[in-house]
């Protein structure tokens, strides 16, 4: 990724890489520690990102996320919102849901595009 970046913009500054495993708590712990934002679009949400959304909730980090599942966003606020609000940290959820999609139709060549959708 360094490298794309660079090739764009060689005066940019290369963003450090942060790894975490939502199974490993302490992994969690450390990112969010370590992070002024992370920006998430490992799904399904529902299944995989409350353990990020409580880290991050409470090292008053930042979150963001493009998720659609009203029932994750529901369940995030009702379980980590005032956490986040006492840390500082702002939980955003489902940025872009619908800009991702309606902006990544234009890549998938009309070729393969059913007859009469060209």
């Amino acid at each position: 990724m360094n490298e794309r970046l660079a090739h764009l913009n060689p005066a940019a500054i290369s963003p450090g890489l942060l790894v975490a495993d939502t199974s490993e708590p302490d992994s969690l712990r450390a990112v969010a520690g370590s992070a002024q934002v992370v920006a998430t679009t490992v799904g399904p949400h529902l299944e995989h990102d409350e353990p990020l959304v409580a880290a991050f909730a409470a090292a008053g980090t930042d979150y963001v996320d493009f998720t659609g599942e009203p029932e994750f966003i529901d369940r995030m606020y009702l379980a980590h919102h005032a956490t986040a609000v006492e840390s500082g940290a702002r939980l955003v959820h489902a940025c872009g849901f619908d800009f991702t999609r309606t902006t990544s139709a234009p890549s998938s060549p009309s070729s393969n595009c059913p007859t009469g959708f060209r």
